[in-house]
């Protein structure tokens, strides 16, 4: 169907009714629902979009900006000093802090 060997159903004049119908039934307003948690990752970018502060080793670190795809810029809150971090290695520090 797809390379247009095949036909589809909407290539039918006589078709079932559900077929022009799709997607009425749905609530189009309504925001989807989680059924299922937050990755590691999608964890590390929402507490950087939020600006949420991170402790490593320590110390109090707050998210200053983006650094390509793959890194965050931090800056340590009580001497200013920046730091940059992947977001593997933060993710794996957001989940063993959750296991202990």
């Amino acid at each position: 169907m797809f390379d247009g060997d095949a036909r589809s159903l909407l290539d039918f004049p006589e078709r079932p009714e559900a077929y022009d119908d799709a997607g009425h039934e749905w609530n189009w307003n309504r925001r989807r629902m989680r059924h299922w948690p937050r990755s590691a990752y999608e964890k590390v970018i929402h507490r950087v979009i939020a600006r949420q502060p991170i402790q490593i080793r320590g110390k109090r670190h707050v998210a200053e900006r983006m650094q390509g795809w793959y890194e965050v810029m931090f800056r340590e809150t009580k001497t200013g000093t920046r730091r940059i971090f992947n977001l593997d290695h933060l993710a794996k520090l957001i989940a063993r802090k959750k296991k202990l």
